[in-house]
C-alpha cells in the first residue's frame, strides 16, 4: 500500500514537472514593433494606441512614435488609434510582423472640429483661450459673394457692419475704411484706422481684403478681445480676422478643385414707388403754380439762366404771346401720357448676371507641399456699362530639407477691373435744379426711334438752344450721350 502512495505522489510530481516544462516553452518570446508617424507630414504620433485583437494585450508609441509589444500569438491582427486619425487595422504572422512602419491618414471630419488658428499658431478648442469666433469653409460658401466681408455678413458673431465702408479702393490709403467692428473700437489715438488687423496666412495683411479670392480660404477666425494682445500687440486693439488659404500637404496625391456659381437678378421694379407723382398730375401742379407766379423768379433769372421744366417754359411762352395758347396746351398734353420710368426700364437698368469661376490644384511629395489656384470673376451691375471683373492668382510651393526646416514661397496676385460707367440711377442721377429736385416725370431720353434726345439740365431750354446760333458748341444734356461716353473705369494690380 504504502509503495502504490509512492508511486502515485512520483507520478503527480513527474507530471507537474512535464506541465511547467510545456508552459515554459510557450512563454512569451515573440516581439511586435514598430513606428507610427502621420501620412502627411512624417511627423511621430506620441501616445498612439496599440492594441493586440483577441488577446488584449496594449501599448502606447513613444516620442519616437515606436512601440514594442511582447506575445505569445504567432499571428493575429493588430488595431493601431490615434486621436484625429483614421484607425488601421494590420495581421501579422511569423513572416510579415518583425518591425511594422505605419503611417496613419488624417480624419478631416475630426481635425477641423479641433482646430483653432491664432495667425500664431494652431491649437486645439479646449486650449484656445480668449474669445473668438471660427468660420469655415462650409458656413463661408453658403454666400456666392466675391467679397469675404460679404460672406462673413450675419454668420460671424460680434462682427458689426457700421455702413461706413470707404470707397477708396486704392492699397494703403489712409482714409480707407471696411465698415466693420469688432465688439468696439480702440481708443488709442495714435490709431488712426479703425479696421481691425487683417492675418493672412500667419502675416500682417495691408492689401485690399477685396483682392482676396474666397475659395482660396480655408477657414477664418475671428479674435475678439484683448487674448489677441499678447500676440499681436497694440495693432489688435480693434480686433484680429485670421484668414487661412487652403494648402497642399507633403504626400498628398494631386487633388483638383473645381467651383463655379451663377446668380441672376431681376431689373429694379421702379414701377413700385409710392412717391412718384405721374406726369399728368404733375403737369396739373406745375400749371396751378404758374398761375400763382411761383415760377416768376426763376423766369425773369437772366443772370444764372435757372433751369425751368419744359411744361413751364410752355406756359410762359403763350403768355408771353411767342405761342398761341391752342399751340402750348396740344404740347403740354401730348406730354401727360410719358413716364419716364419706361425710358429707365430700357435704357438705364438691365437684368444681371454674377459669374465666379475658380480652379486649385494642390498635392506633395515627401519633401514637397504645393498648391495654385486661379480664379475669374465677373459681375454685371443693374447699372447699365457698370460692374465689376476680378483674376486672382494664388500659388504657394513649401520645401522641406530637413526635418525642423522648411522654405515657403508663393505669390498672391489680383488684378480688379471696377467701371462705374453709369451715374443716372433712378431718383437721384440725375437733378435738373432750378425749382425742380431730381427729374420731371416726362423726361424722354430717346424717341421711338432710339435716338437721343436732350433734356432739361442746369440752363434754361431756350438758353442751350441759343449756345449754337451763337457759334458755340452744343451744350445740350443727353443722358443716353453721357452713358454711352461714359469712360470711369478703375484698374488695381495688387501683388503680394
Amino acid at each position: 500500500m504504502k509503495k502504490t502512495k509512492l508511486f502515485m505522489v512520483l507520478a503527480a510530481l513527474c507530471l507537474f514537472l512535464r506541465v511547467s516544462a510545456q508552459v515554459n516553452i510557450k512563454a512569451p518570446d515573440y516581439d511586435l514593433s514598430g513606428t507610427v508617424v502621420g501620412a502627411i507630414d512624417n511627423k511621430p504620433l506620441v501616445g498612439a494606441s496599440v492594441q493586440i485583437k483577441v488577446q488584449g494585450a496594449s501599448t502606447s508609441t513613444n516620442y519616437k512614435g515606436e512601440f514594442i509589444l511582447k506575445t505569445a500569438l504567432t499571428t493575429g491582427t493588430l488595431a493601431i488609434t490615434y486621436v484625429g486619425y483614421k484607425p488601421l487595422i494590420l495581421k501579422f504572422n511569423e513572416r510579415f510582423g518583425a518591425h511594422f512602419k505605419v503611417k496613419l491618414l488624417p480624419d478631416s471630419s475630426v481635425l477641423n472640429e479641433v482646430v483653432v488658428s491664432t495667425g500664431y499658431q494652431t491649437l486645439s478648442k479646449e486650449r484656445a483661450s480668449g474669445s473668438y469666433d471660427q468660420i469655415d469653409n462650409k458656413l463661408l460658401n453658403r454666400s456666392a459673394s466675391d467679397n469675404i466681408l460679404d460672406r462673413l455678413d450675419g454668420v460671424a458673431s460680434g462682427l458689426r457692419f457700421n455702413g461706413q465702408a470707404s470707397p477708396d479702393i486704392a492699397t494703403g490709403s489712409a482714409d480707407r475704411s471696411l465698415g466693420i467692428n469688432i465688439r468696439g473700437v480702440s481708443t488709442l489715438s495714435g490709431n488712426v484706422s479703425t479696421d481691425p488687423l487683417i492675418v493672412l496666412d500667419n502675416f500682417p495683411y495691408e492689401g485690399n481684403i477685396s483682392n482676396i479670392n474666397p475659395n482660396d480660404i480655408e477657414s477664418i477666425t475671428i479674435l475678439k478681445d484683448a487674448a489677441a494682445a499678447s500676440i499681436w500687440g497694440a495693432r489688435s486693439g480693434n480686433g484680429v480676422i485670421v484668414i487661412t488659404t487652403k494648402k497642399g500637404r507633403k504626400n498628398q496625391k494631386l487633388s483638383v478643385e473645381l467651383n463655379a456659381s451663377l446668380t441672376f437678378q431681376n431689373k429694379p421694379n421702379l414701377f413700385d414707388d409710392p412717391k412718384f407723382l405721374p406726369s399728368s398730375d404733375y403737369i396739373d401742379l406745375e400749371t396751378s403754380l404758374f398761375k400763382q407766379g411761383y415760377f416768376d423768379n426763376w423766369l425773369t433769372d437772366t443772370y444764372d439762366q435757372s433751369p425751368v421744366s419744359p411744361v413751364v417754359d410752355l406756359l410762359a411762352a403763350a403768355q408771353a404771346g411767342t405761342i398761341s395758347s391752342a399751340q402750348a396746351n396740344a404740347q403740354i398734353n401730348s406730354l401727360r401720357g410719358i413716364d419716364v420710368r419706361n425710358d429707365y426700364e430700357k435704357y438705364i437698368y438691365r437684368s444681371t448676371t454674377d459669374q465666379q469661376y475658380s480652379i486649385g490644384l494642390r498635392g506633395g511629395t515627401e519633401q514637397n507641399a504645393y498648391t495654385m489656384s486661379v480664379g475669374y470673376d465677373q459681375n454685371q451691375n443693374p447699372l447699365v456699362r457698370n460692374g465689376f471683373d476680378r483674376i486672382t492668382i494664388n500659388a504657394q510651393n513649401t520645401y522641406t530639407p530637413l526635418t525642423n526646416l522648411s522654405i515657403t514661397t508663393g505669390v498672391n496676385y489680383s488684378r480688379n477691373n471696377t467701371a462705374l460707367n453709369n451715374n443716372l440711377s433712378y431718383g437721384n442721377g440725375i437733378s435738373v435744379g432750378g425749382p425742380i429736385s431730381g427729374i420731371y416725370p416726362y423726361a424722354q431720353f430717346a424717341d421711338a426711334n432710339g435716338n437721343h434726345l436732350p433734356i432739361v439740365k442746369d440752363y434754361r431750354q431756350s438758353y442751350v438752344a441759343s449756345a449754337v446760333s451763337n457759334g458755340l458748341l452744343d451744350w445740350s444734356y443727353s443722358p443716353l450721350n453721357e452713358l454711352a461716353m461714359g469712360d470711369d473705369n478703375t484698374k488695381v494690380n495688387d501683388k503680394v
